[in-house]
Order: C-alpha cells, then structure tokens, then sequence
C-alpha cells in the first residue's frame, strides 16, 4: 500500500498562504495586498474560483508580486494544472529568490509528478533558505520515501516533528516508512498520532491498514482502508489496497469488485491486472 502525495494537497494549500507588502495602485478601489488577502480567505474556504479572480487582479495591479503568483500556484494545483502552477512557482522564484515558500510548493508538484530528485533539490534550497521550514522537510522525506532512500526519508520526518510536533502528514509519512522496513508497531504508533491530529486523514488510515496488512491482521487493515476510502472515495489506490486484503482473507468476489473500482478511477495497476485476468471493466 501507498501513501499517494496528493492525499497531502490541500493540507499544503492551506499552509502555504503569505501575505505581501503594500502597494498603491487599485482596482475597485483594492489594492494588490488587499487583493491577495482576499485571496488567501476564499483559499482557506476552499472558493477556489474566488481565489484565482483575486490573485489574478493582484498581478494585474502589481506584475512582480511574488506572493501572489506563488498563492495563485496553490490555486492551480487544487484545479490539477500542474503546469500552470509550476510557472507561476517559477515566476515567485524570479520575483523572490530567497522565498523558500515558493521553493517548497515546486517541489511538491515535482514530487506528486513523480520527479523526486527536481523535488529533493527544490526542498533543499527551501530548507537552506528557511533551515526551521518543518513542511520542506516533511515533503523531502516523502521524496525520498519514493526514491526507497527510507533512512534519510525516516531522518527527514524526525526532524519535522521536532520543529512542528503537530504536523500530521510527518506522522503518517513516517508511519508508512517504517512499514516498509517491516516496523510495523512503531508504523502504527505514527499513523495513530496522525489520526488523532486530523481525524478525516485518509491516508494515515490507508497506511496504518499496510502495517497491519504486514501483521497479518487482515480484517483490521480492511476497517482502516474503509476508512481511507470514506474520507477519499476517489482515490483508486485504496480500493486497489483493500482489494488486496480481501484477496488475502479469501473474499474473491470483494477484491475483483475493489479492483474494478480501482480500474475505473484510473489506476493502471489494476487495469494491467484486469487485463491479465481476463476481467472486464
């Protein structure tokens, strides 16, 4: 089971929100930091639209505001346009060379597009510009989580739970490390304590369900996939999961319909073993 980096997406969203300095010019009588600041309050609402309307007057009014191009970055990745988003990192990058934020939200995109070493190097700089930035070393270690690099990921999830002890997606990162090296106890405890600190997080239910998958404990690793599955019913990789389980407990007919499912959603893993089975979806 996976840990997929866009269960982290709108945590980051939300996080990532900055604010301007001032500047005179208007357009409804708003200046670019008012206009920003509108922004990021629709953002936080999730009004996505709103957001982008405001972020883009904000540029309107003041072409070189590096705030509001890497705030309008996070409006793009909530929308899927990771290109859109990417150019607008790049342009808050040009305007603002030291802007870490900026640096941390590229690297989360390279990493969700599956370039993890553009990732690390992205979260590099945000660490070296910002050496207390706990979410930069959050997403590094999910990077090299994906890299298999699971000592310098497990290293990188420590230190951000030193400097936020608070940031749940550390926990469940770090809780879905330990699983793959077969610490499945102290997976758990991780995946646990994320819960406890966001208790719709679908991803350290799906990860506290690995570990208990690699225990043996089959049934528990279905209840917490259930989970993950309630809270993100569209995410193909955990009916993929919980099809996994059920195949291990000998429940054919549920894993081919979580399968199916998975297939459907779009995920090629299940539509390659589909094929393999000769099972229509």
């Amino acid at each position: 089971m996976k840990i997929s980096w866009l269960s982290l997406l709108f945590i980051l969203t939300i996080l990532l929100i900055t604010f301007g300095c001032a500047h005179n010019k208007t357009i409804e009588d708003l200046t670019a930091t008012k206009w920003l600041e509108i922004g990021d309050q629709a953002g936080i609402a999730k009004r996505y639209n709103e957001a982008l309307d405001a972020y883009n007057k904000a540029i309107e009014l003041d072409p070189k505001y590096a705030a509001a191009y890497n705030n309008r970055g996070s409006v793009y990745i909530s929308f899927g346009e990771n290109d859109r988003a990417i150019a607008d990192f790049n342009k808050a990058i040009e305007f603002d060379p030291k802007f870490a934020n900026a640096y941390n939200n590229r690297g989360f995109i390279y990493g969700k597009l599956r370039n993890n070493n553009q990732a690390i190097a992205d979260f590099d700089k945000a660490v070296e510009l910002n050496p207390k930035f706990a979410m930069a070393y959050s997403n590094r270690g999910f990077a090299y989580d994906e890299l298999g690099n699971n000592n310098q990921a497990i290293a990188d999830f420590d230190r951000a739970i030193e400097l936020n002890p608070k940031y749940a997606p550390s926990y469940s990162g770090r809780g879905n490390t330990y699983a793959k090296l077969g610490r499945n106890n102290q997976a758990i405890v991780d995946c646990s304590k994320a819960i406890e600190l966001i208790p719709k997080y679908a991803a350290a239910y799906n990860n506290r369900g690995f570990a208990y998958g690699n225990l043996g404990n089959w049934n528990q690793a279905i209840v917490d996939v259930d989970k993950a599955i309630e809270f993100d019913p569209q995410n193909a990789r955990y009916y993929f999961n919980r099809g996994m389980a059920y195949n291990r407990l000998g429940k054919k007919n549920q894993a081919i319909a979580d399968r199916i499912k998975a297939a459907g959603l779009g995920l090629k893993e299940a539509q390659d073993y589909l094929k393999k089975e000769g099972i229509a979806w």
